[in-house]
C-alpha cells in the first residue's frame, strides 16, 4: 500500500471518528431518551401484567356459589401484581418500599410535639406546647400536606424521591425514632431522629450505605399557617433567613408579594421564619449552593401567611448530621445555640442593632424577671431610658435657653440686613455667637445621641415575643394593634378600627411639640421657618395616627410614656435647673471677654470670607 493510500485511510478514519463524536447525543438528550425508554418499558410491562391478569381472571372465573370474599382476594392479587411491576420499573431494587400503609409516630418533650410519617421518613406536623394562636387554638408551626421535605437521589439509573417511599421503623420511643430502608443488595438508608428533654432542637442523622452516596438534592416547602391577630401584619415579618457558611446572616425581603434568591455560597442553615416562630434546618457541616434557590409567595388564603420553598444540596458521603429548630424567635433562646440564629429577630440595622443587644433587651429581661405586669415593665423601661437621657435633655434645653437669651440681637441683625445681604447677615450672626459663647449646633448633638435609642425601640417592640398576647388596659395583645372601638367601614391607609393608645401617643406628641415651639426659639425672625414648624406640629401627630393605628400597641404605649416623661423633665428643668436671668447675665459677661475663635469657627469664617470675595467679584463684573 503506497503512502497516499495510507494517508487517505487515516483521513477517512478521522472523519468517521469526528462525525461519530459530533453526532453523539448530549447528556440531556441521553436522559430524555432514557426516560422515554423507561416509560415505554413501563407501559409494555403494564400491558403484559394486564394481559396476564385477564388470563388468570378468565381461568379463575367465579364458580356458582363462590363467595364475594374469594373474588375480592383474586382481584387484590391481580392489582398487587400490577403495582409490583410498576414499582420495579420506577424504583428498581427499592420497589418493596414503593407501596405500603401510611403510619404516624410522635416525639414529644416539654416544649414541642413532632409528628412523623413512615412515608418519606420526615416530620409532617409540629406543635409548640406553651403557645396558642390568637384564636386560642394549638399553635402549629406546620401541618401535614403543608410541609414537604423531599430528598432526591440517583439509584440504578433512576431518580428517586424519598417522599414516595415507605420506610421501616425500628423500635420507636418517646425521644428517638429510627427510619430505615434496606434492599436485597445490601444498600441501606437510615435516618435517626432524637428530641432532647426541654429543648426546641430536633437532631437527626443520615447514614447511607451504597445508596444515595452522591449529592442529595433537597426540596423543602412550607405553607406557613396564620397564628397572630392580623394576617397582613404577620406577613410583613414572615420570610426566609439563611446563614452563609462562615459568613453573615441574610434574608429575603419582607416586603412585596414574592421574592427569590439563589445563593452562590454554601449555607450553614436555612430558616422559614414567621413573625414570632421559625422552622430552621441546620447542617453540622454545610449545605452546598449547587442548584440552590430560596423563594416565597404570599398565600392566597388568609389562613396562611406565605408559601416558602428552599432547594439546596447535601454533599456526597455516607453520613451526615443535621438539626431542626422548632420554636419561638426569642432572642435569649436563639442566642444560646451560638449559630447566629438570633439574627432572625428583627432588631434593626447593624448601626442601631447593638443598642437593643446591650441595653434594651438585657434591661427588659431583668425587669420581666420580677414577674410584674408587662405593661408596667414597659413603663419602668421607658422611665429608665428617659432617666439615662436626662443629661442630654438638659443640654438640649440649656441650648434653647441660650438661643432665647440672644433672640433680641438675632432679630436686630435680621431687621438690619433682611433678605438683601444674606452673606453679611450670616457673618454678623456668627460673630454674635462667638461673642456670646453660644453654640448654634449644641442642640443637634444631643438629638443625634438619642437617635440610636429611638430607632432601637421602634424595632424592638414589634419583634419581641415577650409582648405577644400580653394585655394592658383595653389592649388584648401588645404585639399587635389595640382596638378602642371598631368602625363600620374601612378607611384607606387607616383601617376599620380606632387604636386608643395611638391616639394618646399622637396627643402627647402634639403637646410636646407645642411646648418646645413655645419655649424654644432657634433665634431668628424667619417667618417661613416658623410657619413650617407650626404646620409640622399639627401634621406629624395626624400622620402618626394613620401610621401607628395598625402597629404594635406596645410601641404606642412606649412613645406616649416617653413623650409625657419628656414634658415632665422639661418642666422640672425650666422650674428648678435653669434661671434664664442668670443665663442672660452670663452672656453679657461673655461679650466683654476677648474670644479666640475655635478651629471650626475659623474655618466657617474663612468660608464666609471666600464667598464674600466671590460675590464681590461677581458684582464688579456685572457692572
Amino acid at each position: 500500500m503506497d503512502r497516499n493510500a495510507v494517508i487517505g485511510l487515516l483521513v477517512i478514519g478521522a472523519i468517521l471518528l469526528g462525525w461519530q463524536f459530533w453526532m453523539q447525543p448530549s447528556d440531556a438528550e441521553m436522559e430524555a431518551m432514557r426516560k422515554k425508554q423507561d416509560s415505554i418499558e413501563a407501559v409494555e410491562a403494564k400491558e403484559r401484567v394486564d394481559q396476564k391478569a385477564k388470563q388468570e381472571a378468565s381461568q379463575s372465573e367465579p364458580k356458582a356459589g363462590q363467595s364475594a370474599q374469594v373474588q375480592d382476594t383474586i382481584q387484590k392479587a391481580n392489582n398487587d401484581s400490577v403495582v409490583s411491576v410498576l414499582n420495579e420499573q420506577k424504583y428498581g431494587s427499592l420497589a418493596p418500599f414503593g407501596s405500603g400503609e401510611k403510619e404516624y409516630f410522635t416525639l414529644e418533650n416539654e416544649r414541642v410535639i413532632v409528628k412523623f410519617s413512615n412515608k418519606g421518613a420526615v416530620p409532617v406536623e409540629a406543635q409548640l406546647k406553651n403557645y396558642t394562636t390568637y384564636d386560642s387554638l394549638p399553635l402549629m408551626l406546620f401541618t401535614e400536606n403543608h410541609n414537604t421535605l423531599n430528598l432526591q437521589f440517583d439509584h440504578q439509573n433512576r431518580k428517586i424521591n424519598s417522599t414516595e417511599l415507605f420506610f421501616d421503623v425500628e423500635q420507636p420511643s418517646d425521644s428517638q425514632l429510627v427510619f430505615s430502608m434496606k434492599d436485597a443488595t445490601g444498600a441501606a438508608l437510615t435516618i435517626n431522629y432524637t428530641l432532647g428533654a426541654n429543648d426546641n432542637m430536633l437532631e437527626f442523622s443520615m447514614n447511607r450505605q451504597n445508596i444515595a452516596t452522591n449529592d442529595l438534592l433537597v426540596n423543602w416547602n412550607q405553607l406557613a399557617p396564620k397564628s397572630e391577630k392580623a394576617v397582613d401584619n404577620e406577613r410583613q415579618y414572615t420570610t426566609i433567613y439563611y446563614k452563609l457558611y462562615g459568613d453573615d446572616v441574610d434574608n429575603l425581603t419582607t416586603m412585596g408579594d414574592e421574592d427569590s434568591e439563589s445563593p452562590e455560597e454554601d449555607l450553614k442553615w436555612i430558616s422559614f421564619k414567621q413573625q414570632f416562630f421559625s422552622t430552621t434546618l441546620i447542617a453540622e457541616d454545610k449545605f452546598k449552593a449547587t442548584n440552590s434557590n430560596l423563594a416565597y409567595n404570599t398565600a392566597k388564603s388568609d389562613e396562611f401567611t406565605k408559601d416558602m420553598s428552599a432547594t439546596f444540596t447535601i454533599p456526597a458521603g455516607n453520613n451526615g448530621n443535621f438539626k431542626m429548630y422548632l420554636g419561638p424567635t426569642k432572642y435569649s433562646i436563639l442566642k444560646k445555640y451560638d449559630l447566629d440564629l438570633e439574627d432572625q429577630v428583627e432588631l434593626g440595622w447593624a448601626l442601631f442593632r447593638w443598642m437593643n443587644q446591650i441595653l434594651i433587651i438585657p434591661t427588659f429581661n431583668f425587669l420581666s424577671s420580677f414577674n410584674i405586669h408587662i405593661g408596667l415593665v414597659i413603663l419602668i423601661l421607658t422611665l429608665f431610658i428617659k432617666t439615662l437621657l436626662f443629661p442630654i435633655t438638659y443640654k438640649t434645653y440649656l441650648s434653647s435657653a441660650k438661643q432665647r437669651a440672644i433672640k433680641p440681637e438675632i432679630e436686630e441683625i435680621n431687621k438690619k440686613y433682611g433678605e438683601k445681604d444674606q452673606m453679611k447677615k450670616q457673618q454678623e450672626t456668627m460673630a454674635l455667637y462667638q461673642k456670646t459663647g453660644v453654640n448654634p449646633f449644641a442642640g443637634c448633638i444631643p438629638m443625634l445621641i438619642q437617635l440610636p435609642i429611638l430607632i432601637a425601640m421602634f424595632r424592638f417592640f414589634p419583634a419581641s415575643i415577650e409582648l405577644r398576647q400580653k394585655s394592658f388596659l383595653w389592649a388584648d395583645d401588645l404585639s399587635s394593634y389595640d382596638v378602642l372601638f371598631d368602625l363600620p367601614f374601612d378607611i384607606p391607609l387607616y383601617g376599620d378600627h380606632v387604636s386608643g393608645l395611638t391616639i394618646l401617643m399622637a396627643i402627647s406628641m402634639f403637646l410636646t411639640s407645642k411646648y418646645n415651639m413655645q419655649s424654644a426659639s432657634m433665634g431668628g425672625g424667619n417667618a417661613q421657618a416658623k410657619q413650617i414648624q407650626a404646620i409640622m406640629i399639627y401634621f406629624m401627630p395626624v400622620m402618626l395616627l394613620f401610621w401607628f393605628n395598625n402597629y404594635s400597641a406596645g410601641l404606642s404605649l412606649y412613645y406616649f410614656t416617653a413623650n409625657m416623661t419628656t414634658l415632665g423633665q422639661q418642666f422640672v428643668i425650666r422650674k428648678f435647673f435653669i434661671n434664664e436671668d442668670k443665663i442672660r447675665a452670663k452672656i453679657e459677661e461673655n461679650k466683654k471677654k476677648p474670644k479666640k475663635k475655635s478651629k471650626f469657627q475659623q474655618r466657617l469664617q474663612d468660608m464666609q470670607d471666600q464667598q464674600q470675595q466671590a460675590s464681590n467679584r461677581k458684582m464688579r463684573r456685572n457692572k
